[in-house]
């Protein structure tokens, strides 16, 4: 009788840790997959699409379709993030549109917010692959499938 009930109790405490594990790992996948991984491309296709002119001006345009984009995911998702860098990113992005329709940001700020996010997105990567999750689909910063 005693052998069972610490066989249950054992069996008990498993289950509860592998619950807790199951559960932060679905909130990190979750983290980027709906906010770290697209701001973290869309920025940074916005930085590696920056033209001449941009760099000599030291700025870095946002086209309409994908500001739309950027202020979805922050507002949908942006609750991630530590309120006062969630204010921060949104003070950042709202910026007034020029007239082609592209907004435009200083470059060594939006860089700095990229910066950030990439940080982030590969930290919560590897707490991902620690708790025996596989970001198959996700990248790293330099483009190769991890």
């Amino acid at each position: 009788m005693v052998f069972l009930t610490f066989a249950l109790v054992y069996y008990a405490r498993v289950a509860v840790v592998e619950g807790n594990k199951n559960r932060k790992k679905d909130s990190i996948e979750k983290q980027l997959e709906n906010l770290y991984s697209p701001m973290y491309e869309i920025m940074d296709w916005a930085v590696r699409e920056q033209s001449a002119s941009d760099k000599a001006q030291q700025i870095i345009g946002v086209g309409s379709e994908n500001y739309e984009k950027l202020m979805t995911v922050l507002l949908g998702y942006g609750h991630y993030l530590r309120p006062e860098k969630h204010e921060e990113i949104k003070q950042l992005l709202v910026s007034p549109m020029d007239k082609t329709h592209v907004r435009t940001y200083p470059e060594e700020t939006f860089k700095k917010t990229l910066s950030f996010i990439g940080v982030w997105r590969i930290k919560l990567m590897v707490d991902l692959y620690k708790l025996g999750g596989f970001p198959w689909k996700l990248r790293d910063p330099s483009g190769k499938q991890i």
